[in-house]
């Protein structure tokens, strides 16, 4: 019995309907909107997973902001659980 991962989307830049995450990839490496249909380019500094088009949010740092924080969240996590007590006591 074959499982099925589902559909694929991908972050799209379309003319008509602006930077979205419904593109759809199609042969020969193009994209095709999943809203209107029409083809466009793949988005640049666009975060699928949190719908954020970070483009110029933060000039010096090309990442989504929520992804960074979600991984200074587990960092953070990680360090008190695996901290020694007796070097850093606070």
């Amino acid at each position: 019995m074959a499982r099925e991962l589902g559909k694929l989307y991908v972050g799209i830049d379309c003319s008509k309907c602006g930077v979205h995450g419904e593109g759809v990839p199609v042969s020969g490496g193009q994209t095709r909107c999943g809203k209107c249909g029409l083809f466009g380019s793949e988005a640049q500094e666009y975060c699928a997973e949190h719908d954020i088009h970070y483009e110029g949010l933060y000039p010096e740092d090309n990442h989504c902001p929520m992804c960074r924080e979600e991984q200074r969240r587990r960092d953070a996590i990680q360090h008190e659980m695996t901290r020694d007590p007796q070097v850093e006591p606070w």
